[in-house]
């Protein structure tokens, strides 16, 4: 069985120009100055493998150590290794950065299609609003500016995405399987997405999924992990992590950051103490402008509004807490409430402590989230229009967030009081 094709609107409409503009301006940002990118241990990782492999060093069957002492599966070290040979990335960085930056664009591209394709009615317009967001947010530009494993989930991503919509087909089935296991080899917290998504859609709609197809490309998808198994398997239990787990429970901060980063407002970490400084930017003829501080402003304003508005309603009309958590009645409702609640409680339970970068396994969904609550609102006739000025605004400021940054780090040369670090450009490479 397969799911019901949805057909776009033919007629071209004021919204199409504007998804059109928001894709070409995430692009354009992605793209931009490329030599202008972070350079530290792990990029430098990343090339020097993909320089030495086939040449001074052997095949890597596994990645680079974590930041638990235990090195990561060898998927984590392919996913640049084998473009970047094809594509000449042995000889210049930067060209390894091109993969992580062009793979985010054709994930906005094809989440586009998912969305007008695959997407029910009712639900198409808060994940069109969410790949927009998705294209300019400044966390999202700077993780898929970066020769990073975690920088190459997306397309891992939306692909088990796509598989798990079409779950009641074989191949649909099959697809969310073995992509879920290959994104939790490229990084771990790929395996907490898939686990969420197993476990959830196992709770509320188990039903709907062809399980044996599922098993069968998960083991498929498990077999490029066989030497880190055997390897997790010798390891001694020194090389494994001793974590607080009362602790990390209690500083958890994956809703957190559930919260502030569909806004924009995780640029700070970056940058550190340049922040204020950015914060003045864009200088324009000796001058600060304070553009990108009264973009951030903007941006947290929004999120306020958006989270009493949809506070508000939850306390007029109490269903709607199911839709946002479990969400039986569709797709949508069932995908945001794995990422939430599925994923944000696997995580919490394992004591892991949770990075920033762990959200972007779930992209799109942080983004598809924040545009129901807003196009929900409060109830009433016109919480979609109010809803709509809300997600433009943000989009507005978002964009400024990140075409700011990215003037902020390529006038200074990067952030090097910040984790952002010197700009590879201005880096001696002897």
């Amino acid at each position: 069985m397969t799911l019901p094709v949805t057909k776009p609107p033919r007629r071209l409409r004021w919204w199409h120009l504007g998804l059109a503009a928001a894709l070409v301006a995430g692009a354009v940002l992605r793209l931009a100055w490329v030599r202008d990118m972070e350079y530290k241990w792990d990029e430098v990782y990343m090339f020097e493998r993909t320089r030495d492999v086939g040449v001074a060093e052997p095949w890597p069957w596994l990645g680079m150590p974590s930041g638990v002492n235990l090195r990561n599966p060898g998927l984590s070290v392919w996913v640049f290794l084998v473009p970047g040979k094809l594509l000449g990335g042995a000889e210049d960085p930067t060209v390894l950065a091109r993969i992580p930056q062009l793979t985010s664009i054709a994930a906005l591209l094809f989440l586009v299609h998912f969305a007008l394709r695959r997407v029910e009615e009712g639900e198409r317009e808060a994940w069109l609003w969410g790949v927009a967001l998705a294209a300019v947010n400044p966390t999202c530009l700077v993780l898929h500016r970066k020769i990073w494993a975690q920088s190459a989930l997306a397309p891992f991503s939306v692909l088990m995405l796509a598989g798990w919509w079409a779950r009641r087909a074989r191949w649909g089935a099959f697809l969310w399987g073995l992509v879920g296991v290959l994104s939790g080899q490229v990084h771990l917290s790929g395996f907490f997405f898939a686990a969420a998504f197993a476990l959830w859609t196992a709770l509320f709609d188990r039903k709907s999924v062809r399980w044996g197809c599922w098993l069968a490309g998960s083991l498929l998808g498990a077999l490029p992990m066989v030497p880190w198994l055997a390897y997790l398997a010798a390891a001694p239990s020194s090389d494994w992590p001793d974590s607080n787990r009362w602790a990390n429970w209690v500083g958890q901060r994956f809703w957190f950051f559930w919260l502030i980063e569909p806004l924009g407002l995780g640029i700070y970490d970056p940058l550190l103490r340049h922040f204020w400084e950015y914060l003045t930017y864009p200088v324009i003829g000796g001058r600060p402008t304070y553009l990108a501080g009264a973009a951030y402003a903007t941006a947290a304003l929004v999120g306020v509004a958006a989270y009493s508005r949809g506070a508000l309603r939850l306390w007029r009309q109490r269903p709607f807490f199911r839709e946002l958590g479990a969400g039986e009645r569709s797709s949508t409702r069932l995908a945001l409430g794995a990422a939430l609640w599925g994923f944000g409680l696997l995580l919490t339970a394992s004591g892991a402590i949770v990075h920033r970068h762990y959200w972007l396994v779930l992209f799109p969904l942080g983004f598809v989230w924040l545009a129901r609550l807003a196009l929900a609102g409060a109830g009433g006739p016109a919480a979609p229009a109010r809803g709509r000025a809300l997600l433009l605004t943000l989009f507005v400021a978002q964009l400024v967030l990140s075409a700011t940054f990215l003037v902020y780090i390529h006038a200074n040369q990067g952030a090097p009081r910040g984790w952002y670090g010197t700009a590879y450009g201005a880096q001696r490479l002897d």
